[in-house]
């Protein structure tokens, strides 16, 4: 059975879950950026008996995810843009997930987001992933 990315947990909870059940923290893979959203594998599934695994969009080809760092208000933080053009942060300390921190289309004029070239979403595949 499959489950959706709502389906999930934030790596610092999957941290604190396999430190709990005293499982080995090692190459953990996450599959949503903005919500830390981590893949579960195979060892925590069974002991908590689950029945399911996610259906996931594959990652656009045309993108590819790249982490920076900024420093703002005499913070760090990590940040990157999403393929829509979107920049997203974290605090580098106590960071949880990436918040909002500017859109794509801001400060356009109608007639330039009339000639924004969106994404194509129609191009992107349905796959499953193994942990």
């Amino acid at each position: 059975m499959g489950s959706v990315a709502q389906t999930s947990i934030n790596i610092n909870s999957y941290r604190n879950l396999k430190e709990y059940y005293r499982l080995p923290i090692s190459n953990i893979k996450i599959f949503d950026t903005s919500g830390q959203i981590v893949f579960v594998e195979n060892d925590i599934l069974t002991l908590l008996g689950a029945d399911f695994k996610p259906i996931l969009i594959k990652p656009p080809n045309h993108w590819k995810l790249d982490i920076k760092e900024e420093v703002r208000n005499r913070k760090d933080y990590f940040y990157y843009i999403d393929e829509w053009g979107t920049k997203l942060m974290m605090p580098k300390v106590n960071g949880y997930y990436y918040d909002f921190d500017r859109m794509p289309l801001e400060g356009f004029e109608l007639n330039e987001i009339r000639k924004y070239k969106f994404p194509d979403q129609l191009t992107r595949k349905v796959c499953w992933f193994k942990t």
